[in-house]
């Protein structure tokens, strides 16, 4: 329990010391970008690959769709053409020869 209310005291000297010195800044994005090494990204340039990622996630949806719809349009009309032949073999012989 000791520990923590020392930990405790410690985190809280830390927050107010920086509230009062303005220098110190901490910011995230910029230090997880230096870490990784890569370039921080401008709210512009997220801003059009989200836009860009999203188009084309609709495309692909679009793709998708025309494909499930064609697909079934093909199996109704190939099961039409089996109902019909079907029906056909059924009828009597005396309607065929009129």
């Amino acid at each position: 329990m000791a520990l923590f209310i020392t930990r405790l005291l410690e985190l809280a000297s830390i927050t107010s010391l920086l509230k009062r010195t303005t220098s110190i800044r901490i910011d995230f994005p910029v230090i997880l970008a230096n870490l990784t090494g890569c370039k921080m990204m401008s709210p512009k340039q997220l801003a059009d690959f989200g836009y860009k990622a999203f188009s084309a996630s609709m495309m692909l949806l679009t793709v998708y769709g025309g494909f499930l719809c064609s697909a079934r349009a093909y199996r109704y009309f190939q099961h039409r053409g089996v109902l019909r032949q079907a029906a056909e073999e059924q009828k009597p012989q005396s309607i065929l020869q009129d």
